[in-house]
């Protein structure tokens, strides 16, 4: 570690299963976790400014989560919000649950979305629309595909694809194409995982 390194900042034996996004402003919101340094799943969200390299404690999750998602989703406001939650819960029960985080009231508000309770799943922002990809569920893998947006002032949750093989602890890439006509079509490459 070194002046300019995260890791100077905190001595930390690390954590697995957190859940980070990149904010519009371009600092990097990140939740939960399973603490090597407690041996406990965390509740705790940070925002890590980038540019000055420092972390600033944000209010907590609604729950203690690890292997859940986080997605930055642009509702055309300055800040914009976070799409977080699902994982696993310090019972070690699945989380169904989902919240929006907004860094300008620092606050979680709920989010209806008719999933089952999963970990593992994946998210990604495309166009700052959310697209929320399988999960292990407590009998396997989903092959649903969520996408979640921001219309008029509000927030839109869908049933987006199904996916022709059901993945868990898979990766995402965005490789959506565009025509001629600068017409867009989203793409989404899933990799990995187990079914």
């Amino acid at each position: 570690p070194d002046e300019n390194s995260l890791e100077s900042l905190f001595q930390s034996k690390g954590s697995k299963g957190a859940a980070a996004t990149i904010l519009k402003d371009g600092n990097v919101y990140m939740s939960g976790g399973y603490s090597m340094d407690t041996n406990s799943i965390v509740q705790t969200a940070s925002v890590f400014n980038m540019k000055n390299i420092s972390r600033k404690d944000v209010t907590n999750l609604p729950k203690k989560l690890y292997d859940h998602i986080a997605a930055f989703l642009d509702d055309r406001t300055e800040t914009g919000k976070v799409i977080v939650g699902l994982g696993t819960t310090e019972d070690e029960t699945l989380n169904s649950s989902l919240w929006i985080f907004d860094p300008e009231s620092d606050s979680y508000t709920p989010l209806n979305l008719d999933n089952q309770p999963m970990t593992k799943a994946k998210s990604i922002t495309v166009d700052g629309e959310v697209y929320i990809v399988g999960g292990c569920t407590g009998t396997g893998a989903s092959n649903a595909v969520y996408k979640i947006s921001a219309k008029t002032g509000s927030i839109v949750t869908e049933s987006f694809a199904t996916l022709h093989s059901a993945r868990c602890n898979h990766a995402l890439a965005d490789v959506s194409t565009v025509d001629g006509s600068g017409n867009k079509t989203v793409k989404i490459l899933v990799i990995g995982g187990v079914s």
